[in-house]
């Protein structure tokens, strides 16, 4: 099962080391057989990985995962695309995933504006386990596709050409695998010498 949340953001305040994700909304797209949203969902492309067509979502994950780097195993090297376990000891980041899944839990408001977006959140739930992808909103130059999100009233449509509403991203920079109480988190970045790029991808 799919869905699609927009998610705004809250910069740091009152001596806060961090922002904190805010205002869930679903986007709830209302097509027949939901087929645009998918075909949006199997578009989408991980930073450091070469663009893959035909594949599904999930599969062009464990391909993308191939490349990142274990922290355990690579003296916690955060400087270079990883995966690790977020651990107790890891405050920020569990309290973060912790508040996404409190929240993706919760009745959420339909997306009714385009407005306060900073990112996008995919969550793909598989047998026993739950997928988020996030998607950055933030873009320095145009975007290269055919998806264009549109909120019109009480409903928020995906079309696959147009020259209204907005256009979706497309580049996962960020991923969750949640397993149980287990929270692995994948990040896909540019390497450190591109982060002044237009299409830099990094949390």
């Amino acid at each position: 099962m799919e869905k699609f949340y927009a998610v705004g953001w809250l910069n740091p305040s009152n001596g806060q080391a961090v922002g904190q994700l805010e205002n869930f909304r679903i986007a709830d797209f209302r097509d027949k057989d939901g087929s645009t949203l998918k075909a949006y969902i199997n578009s989408l492309q991980f930073c450091n990985t070469a663009a893959e067509q035909g594949k599904t979502l999930l599969e062009k994950f464990e391909v993308a995962i191939t490349g990142l780097q274990n922290t355990e195993t690579n003296g916690g090297d955060t400087d270079v695309p990883f995966f690790r376990a977020i651990t107790e000891n890891l405050t920020i980041e569990r309290s973060r995933a912790d508040k996404v899944t409190a929240q993706l839990a919760q009745q959420l408001n339909p997306l009714k504006s385009l407005d306060d977006i900073r990112l996008y959140i995919v969550e793909l739930k598989s047998e026993n386990e739950i997928y988020r992808f996030y998607i950055k909103t933030l873009r320095l130059a145009v975007l290269n596709t055919r998806f264009v999100i549109t909120a019109l009233s009480d409903k928020t449509t995906i079309t696959d050409t147009g020259d209204k509403g907005k256009p979706l991203p497309y580049m996962i920079c960020y991923a969750e695998k949640i397993t149980d109480n287990t929270i692995v988190q994948y990040i896909f970045k540019r390497e450190i010498a591109d982060r002044d790029n237009a299409d830099v991808c990094a949390v």
